[in-house]
């Protein structure tokens, strides 16, 4: 379940000019390669779960890290990455095949800074939870 889902939000994103316009083409699942410019989107599952009726499957719940990195020492720009992928996501569609997307919604925020020998990554975004039928 999880490639239909992971190619979804890749879509959506790539799809996005606003998302774009800020990251171009960086957006990676997992994890970015190790000489991959800055700013960039990462995304990646955190779980999933599913809910039976009638002896059935009747509903895959995910959730979803998407996040902006940024090698910066200001929030800002990580932040407004994270904007565009939340108005991209947050209560939006996203294409799964095979299956009938019935909820997409922001469930919480993640913003931390890393630091890494004389570099400082700022990581902004949220999780998301998707629901399908």
């Amino acid at each position: 379940m999880s490639t239909p889902v992971r190619n979804g939000i890749y879509q959506k994103l790539v799809g996005t000019s606003a998302v774009t316009n800020l990251v171009g083409q960086r957006i990676y699942y997992e994890q970015a390669p190790t000489d991959a410019d800055y700013p960039l989107i990462v995304f990646s599952k955190s779980s999933g779960t599913k809910e039976r009726a009638m002896g059935a499957n009747a509903f895959f719940r995910s959730t979803w890290l998407v996040k902006a990195i940024d090698r910066n020492t200001l929030p800002g720009p990580a932040e407004a990455i994270a904007a565009a992928v939340d108005n991209a996501l947050d209560l939006g569609t996203i294409t799964v095949s095979g299956r009938t997307l019935a909820d997409l919604n922001h469930v919480g925020d993640v913003n931390y800074t890393e630091a890494s020998g004389d570099q400082q990554y700022r990581h902004a975004g949220a999780t998301y939870r998707i629901t399908l039928t």
